[in-house]
């Protein structure tokens, strides 16, 4: 009885205390808080959906949040930010919201959206909703998914730092006008632009510097941003699809992505336009480059100088020291300015003739690995018109994709290209006119076939020069003991005064001069005395003529044999301008078959020395 009269004591004067007051939320917690400027029956209709996880959907289902003329304002179709955020938030003790999150359409939102610092634990769904200030989601945290789809923000919208653990939606119609800044943020999944317009003509459209996405980043179809699109050192996990997508800044960069890293493929195909620079420096691109019947221009940077009287173009393609792990697609593109591949490095190249014929591009130094449905011509044309001054390190990596291929002809074709070009820009002079017979007799030591036939073709039209010559009696033999006897030969035919004869050869050598005169213009013809002994060196045209082409070869005529050319006139003029015989022309030819037997011996050192070069550099 004791312990039941306690209890009942007990009881009796807990009921007469005051209640515990319940703790203070912070302001905007509360629905009191945030209650004010709502439409009472909107928001208990809202209240009521968000309890039980359903959309909340504006009842005139011809509101357009872009048409705000169309569809005035009113309390019905009116949300405060406040009573907003208070729904994103979680709601309150008596007024909770479901786990499927809050998905509102079609109505405005007033006064500014603020969740800075906050996180949100479920999905956010504002569709075709228009918001009168920028909303700020600033180092905001949401562990769902952010979709703004077919909304207008009029006034910019603040991402900078915010984490979306799933996909950002700012597709099909949503508009931003003003800055659209998303510098630092991550998405989890994907963040897709599909059909977006995205607006700020003094600035940036898009800033996104260092934001990282897990899977897509779509730009693409009916995509539009009017400003600059900054994706500076972005990191994208997927592709990069801005398949139709329309980029314009006539004031600078359409697009700046210098530095971005994208896992996958970048399309900048369909009818992609970008007007502008389009930068994408340093860029890392995992899979394939696609630009296939993409546009670019930069028509802001045409501009004539008024010194030089020369136009100078602006880069519509910045792509210096990009990296394309796959392939690029430059088929039926179309550029107006500069497309600047310096130093690129590229697994396939797949282009053709509209990617280089009246174009203005540089790819010094760009290396790739192999050419997808190559052209010979297409290539040549290519490397041919580049405007870089430093020209070499593209056709030698050209040189190098052909013969890591196993295509010699075209490796010999490239080569040649690049030493006609160093010759064209090379100074008269010494070294240029080497450099043209080089390259006129060998192609430049790669067309040996070509040097045998003019060895051939100058050996046997020599040949038959000298052979006429020689039946004329323009040849005699020009070894010493030979002359010595055609000297006394002659002397004893000249009697002295008193009748004796002053002959000290051999009556037999006398003989053999003196059979060798033929005709009566008493020239001597050595090439068809019958009279000349058999041990002496007979005159053979052919071999004479080998005989001077090969320098390091002595097959004993030029020795023997020679053109009888007359003592020179004294009188110098009389000499270079009138004394001109056959046997002059023929020395000439001699003269000039030796001169081409040195450059043919130089030129097979310096492709026998090129090619063992070659090989210890293999090696």
């Amino acid at each position: 009885m004791l312990a039941t009269r306690a209890i009942r004591h007990y009881f009796i004067c807990m009921a007469k205390q005051p209640p515990r007051p319940k703790p203070q939320r912070p302001h905007g917690r509360t629905l009191a808080d945030v209650s004010k400027g709502m439409d009472k029956n909107l928001m208990n209709a809202i209240l009521e959906n968000m309890r039980k996880g359903e959309k909340q959907i504006n009842p005139d289902s011809t509101f357009d949040c872009h048409n705000p003329v169309k569809n005035p304002q009113t309390p019905q179709n009116t949300i405060t930010a406040e009573f907003l955020r208070f729904l994103l938030l979680g709601g309150d003790d008596n007024n909770p919201i479901h786990e499927r999150g809050v998905n509102i359409r079609g109505y405005y939102i007033t006064g500014q959206l603020d969740l800075r610092g906050c996180e949100v634990k479920f999905n956010i769904g504002l569709v075709n909703c228009r918001f009168e200030k920028q909303p700020i989601f600033q180092d905001c945290k949401i562990l769902g998914h952010l979709s703004l789809e077919y909304s207008h923000c009029a006034n910019g919208f603040n991402g900078q730092g915010m984490l979306i653990a799933k996909n950002l939606f700012m597709r099909n119609g949503f508009q931003c006008h003003d800055e659209c800044s998303l510098m630092g943020a991550e998405i989890g999944g994907q963040w897709n632009c599909t059909s977006g317009v995205f607006e700020n003509k003094i600035g940036y459209s898009i800033n996104a510097d260092g934001i990282k996405v897990g899977s897509d980043v779509l730009f693409n179809e009916q995509f539009t941003s009017h400003g600059e699109c900054d994706l500076l050192g972005a990191e994208i996990g997927g592709q990069w699809n801005c398949e139709g997508g329309k980029f314009a800044n006539e004031n600078g960069k359409s697009i700046n992505a210098d530095g971005i890293k994208v896992g996958r493929d970048v399309f900048f195909n369909g009818k992609f336009t970008s007007n502008g620079e389009c930068r994408l420096l340093g860029a890392v691109i995992g899979g394939q480059w696609n630009c296939v019947g993409g546009t670019f221009a930069n028509k802001s940077e045409i501009k004539k100088d008024n010194e030089t009287n020369e136009i100078k173009y602006g880069d519509a393609i910045q792509a210096q020291k990009i990296i394309v792990k796959n392939g690029i697609f430059l088929n039926n593109i179309e550029y107006n300015g500069i497309l600047d591949l310096f130093g690129a490095e590229i697994d396939t190249l797949q282009d053709d003739d509209t990617s280089w014929k009246h174009r203005i591009y540089d790819i010094e130094d760009c290396k790739i690995r192999t050419f997808a449905g190559d052209n010979i011509d297409r290539r040549l044309e290519m490397l041919e018109n580049q405007v870089s001054k430093n020209y070499h390190s593209s056709y030698q990596n050209c040189m190098r994709v052909y013969e890591r291929t196993g295509e010699s002809d075209k490796y010999k074709q490239v080569a040649v290209a690049l030493e006609r070009r160093i010759t064209k820009n090379t100074s008269f002079g010494i070294k240029k006119i080497v450099r043209w017979l080089f390259g006129g007799l060998s192609d430049y030591g790669h067309n040996l076939p070509k040097l045998f036939w003019i060895f051939i073709v100058i050996w046997l039209s020599t040949s038959f020069i000298y052979y006429f010559a020689a039946y004329y009696g323009l040849f005699a033999p020009s070894d010493s003991q030979t002359l010595y006897y055609q000297h006394i030969t002659e002397a004893n035919e000249n009697k002295t005064e008193n009748g004796e004869n002053i002959t000290i050869l051999p009556e037999s050598m006398s003989n053999l001069y003196m059979a060798c005169k033929v005709n009566q213009d008493k020239e001597n013809n050595w090439y068809t005395c019958k009279a000349l002994p058999p041990e002496y060196a007979t005159l053979s045209p052919i071999a004479y003529s080998l005989d001077l082409l090969l320098p390091f070869v002595d097959l004993g005529q030029d020795k023997y044999w020679g053109v009888k050319i007359d003592t020179p006139k004294p009188n110098g003029f009389e000499e270079l301008f009138t004394n001109w015989t056959y046997n002059h022309g023929v020395r000439i030819v001699i003269w000039f078959e030796i001169l081409f037997g040195w450059v043919l011996g130089a030129i097979l050192l310096s492709v026998i020395s090129a090619h063992f070069a070659k090989r210890v550099s293999n090696d």
